[in-house]
């Protein structure tokens, strides 16, 4: 059964990334003329100082499925219901705090601004901001029963509700910004499709997990063994919360408020790119821990570590050098008629956000082995100085070359980070192999060739602002990139995985 929730978990991923790539595809356009440049960048402002608030959380989650996962390998049933107990109580507390801290910058919303707002954006952006703060405070006590879906490895049931909430945000959306409510529309979908979602997992852990709560004492050596571990996941969590937020924040602050626009519809498809590889790592996370508990080796861990890494690095690069040849084309139509104007600095900023994400996306099993072995106290501080360096770099290139300045700044500030210093940590206290890691994906990059000199020719022989050149010369891209792994990338598991998977597709089209 556990096979079969890893494997279905990880296609359903994909699904889902496929799903909500066209969901946006079709969408975005539309959510973009009926906002609005400038309300589209008051909304993204807004989206991205809320969502700060969930850093009360301290990274409980990851420190949930460690604590529980001991549990649970025990069967320890009363020590389960007493985790699930301490652990709502705790964030009971944070959505308490979120509340009162959301509240008051409710009040004071206008500093997240370079530009005085009108009397009625900021009216929107006041209510908009209270409503995404209570969507906050639901999130808290539903991350107890996200998370326990997970350690209990039920993917399936976890991707198809991540696959609905896809369905039902932009369902709501659109018909509310069309009202004219502007941010105060994509506030409430937001809130309403995270409430029917948690509505959905609470049942869920009743009716099927038996989810047990007990609020009885807990021991006090528990508890401090979780602030312990949860503090320093807490520096991670920060540090990405705040990478995440960072850029569009500062560009509201030192920018037009278009440029947060531009910025926005940019890092929407960073995130589905970014998405491709760590949904990958998530489902393989309880198995990390598992692994780690069974004192398996550090070269079985170096070897899921590569074949997960070696997967990543296969599917972003056909996203990023695809997107390098047919990427304008895309923007000119997806972006709307409002920001058509901003298309080509849109692909500009996606493509620096792709390239910032590429090496943590493809090392991304490497966050879930530092946890697991309890060794993620220096990578959070590594973590910290890359984020110090975002900041340093991204405010003077975020006011001289507004949003492509700063993509330059995380760009910069990644490359020395997480690729350069994470990664002699890697090496030389975690053991995990990276000198044979990058040998591995190196070994990739002539596969690559064959598509990419095929994109050359056709980018030079072809007009390629013509839709149709462009929707028939990418599949062509598509398949010529796949050949040439098949001729000269793939290894003999790579190619009994695509064999096997081939087959089964093959076989359930037979059935039909």
């Amino acid at each position: 059964m556990r096979s079969n929730q890893l494997k279905m978990g990880v296609m359903l991923s994909y699904l889902s990334i496929a799903i909500g790539a066209l969901i946006t595809l079709f969408t975005n356009p539309i959510i973009n003329n009926l906002m609005g440049k400038t309300e589209l960048g008051i909304s993204s402002v807004i989206v991205a100082a809320t969502d700060s608030l969930t850093l009360l959380q301290m990274g409980m989650g990851t420190a949930y499925i460690r604590f529980y996962s001991r549990s649970l390998a025990n069967r320890d049933k009363k020590s389960m219901a007493k985790i699930n107990g301490m652990f709502l109580k705790i964030y009971g507390l944070m959505s308490i705090i979120a509340l009162v801290l959301g509240i008051i910058l409710t009040l004071n919303v206008q500093m997240f601004f370079k530009d005085p707002l009108t009397t009625e954006q900021l009216t929107r952006a006041k209510i908009a901001f209270f409503i995404l703060t209570i969507n906050t405070a639901i999130y808290f006590p539903s991350t107890v029963f996200d998370s326990n879906i997970t350690v209990n490895e039920r993917f399936i049931f976890a991707k198809i509700i991540f696959i609905l909430k896809q369905f039902i945000n932009p369902l709501v959306m659109i018909p509310l910004i069309a009202t004219g409510i502007g941010s105060v529309g994509t506030a409430l979908a937001t809130t309403i499709a995270s409430l029917f979602c948690t509505v959905l997992n609470v049942w869920y852990c009743f009716t099927k997990l038996k989810f047990k709560v007990s609020f009885s004492k807990v021991s006090m050596q528990l508890f401090k063994d979780i602030l312990t571990f949860t503090s320093f996941v807490f520096i991670t969590v920060l540090v990405e919360k705040i990478n995440w937020v960072l850029d569009p924040i500062l560009l509201g602050k030192f920018a037009p408020v278009e440029q947060v626009s531009v910025y926005n519809n940019a890092d929407k498809l960073a995130q589905y790119f970014n998405t491709l590889a760590v949904t990958v790592s998530a489902v393989f996370a309880p198995t990390i821990h598992r692994m780690v508990a069974q004192r398996r080796s550090n070269t079985d861990l170096s070897r899921l570590f590569i074949k997960v890494g070696r997967i990543s690095f296969i599917i972003l690069s056909l996203v990023l050098t695809g997107f390098i040849f047919f990427g304008k084309i895309f923007i000119h139509y997806w972006a709307g008629a409002e920001l058509r104007d901003y298309s080509n600095l849109i692909y500009m900023t996606v493509i620096l956000l792709f390239l910032s994400k590429l090496t943590p996306a493809i090392q991304s099993l490497g966050l879930q082995v530092q946890q697991a072995k309890n060794m993620h106290r220096v990578p959070a501080f590594i973590y910290l100085f890359t984020c110090i360096l975002n900041v340093i770099f991204t405010i003077p290139l975020a006011i001289k070359f507004g949003v492509i300045g700063a993509g330059l700044g995380t760009l910069i500030s990644v490359i020395i980070g997480n690729t350069i210093v994470l990664n002699m940590y890697y090496q030389k206290c975690i053991k995990l192999n990276v000198k044979l890691f990058w040998k591995q994906m190196i070994g990739l990059i002539p596969a690559m060739l064959p598509a990419i000199i095929f994109g050359v020719i056709l980018s030079t022989v072809f007009n390629m602002k013509d839709l149709f050149i462009c929707l028939f010369g990418g599949i062509a891209y598509v398949c010529m990139y796949f050949i040439g792994f098949i001729l000269f990338g793939f290894n003999s598991d790579e190619r009994r995985m695509l064999q096997n998977t081939t087959e089964k597709i093959f076989r359930k089209i037979f059935r039909i």
